[in-house]
């Protein structure tokens, strides 16, 4: 979703029973996300954060339990994908 100049993001994670620690990075930095949607019985966990630009370099990590270890890895927007739903005149 994109409004008034900024970009938020929402990020699924399935199998979400088996990480914990997640962090999310937008252009090399540590941003705040919100819970969205944590659904314990399918194991899926949603959160959402903001960028300045809907091409943002983002990365995410957590810890995850069955690998014993931290996991990194980078998310590509796919701008191709993005509709209009409703204009906003500013």
């Amino acid at each position: 979703k994109v409004k008034y100049g900024k970009a938020y993001y929402t990020i699924k994670f399935k199998g979400a029973n088996y990480m914990k620690n997640h962090k999310i990075f937008v252009n090399g930095s540590s941003v705040n996300y919100d819970v969205i949607n944590k659904d314990s019985v399918n194991h899926i966990l949603e959160l959402g954060f903001s960028a300045d630009s809907i091409e943002p370099n983002i990365k995410a990590s957590m810890y995850v339990e069955p690998m014993e270890r931290d996991v990194e890895f980078g998310i590509i927007t796919k701008t191709s994908t993005l509709s209009l739903i409703e204009k906003i005149e500013e």
